[in-house]
């Protein structure tokens, strides 16, 4: 049986770290890239079709909790990534009467259902005025 030296020990107090973030960042980017799925519930086109707001839900896994998020898209693209104009979690789920609601083609109204605990609420993306409303 070999004694660990103070060499041994330092190489594993630099290395031992750097192999466990390489782990982490390997299974966390494995994972997100496999069920971070966003899965579309409203689309509000602008009255000229230009652009879109989006209601969406973004799926990452069991340990997540459920949530909605809301971009403004060009056209008819989906949404990447989160969502650029509200994000928030604890909300009931959406329906009908929580759609977007375009103020012409620059302005539009987004619903913030009740009981949801907001993260990210932003008045203006990409030249749209954003109010919010809490119902």
């Amino acid at each position: 049986m070999r004694v660990a030296t103070g060499s041994d020990r330092l190489r594993f107090a630099v290395t031992g770290p750097l192999i466990l973030v390489l782990i982490a960042t390997v299974c966390l980017g494995s994972a997100c890239s496999a069920s971070c799925e966003n899965e579309i519930v409203v689309r509000s086109p602008s009255p000229d079709g230009k652009r879109s707001a989006v209601i969406f839900s973004r799926n990452r896994g069991a340990t997540v909790g459920f949530n909605y998020q809301v971009s403004i898209v060009a056209g008819g693209k989906a949404p990447t990534g989160v969502g650029n104009v509200l994000v928030v979690d604890q909300a009931p789920a959406y329906s009908a009467r929580f759609r977007p609601v375009w103020n012409g083609n620059s302005s539009v109204t987004v619903p913030i259902p009740p009981g949801a605990r907001v993260f990210t609420k932003v008045n203006s993306v990409a030249g749209v005025g954003v109010t919010f409303r809490q119902f």
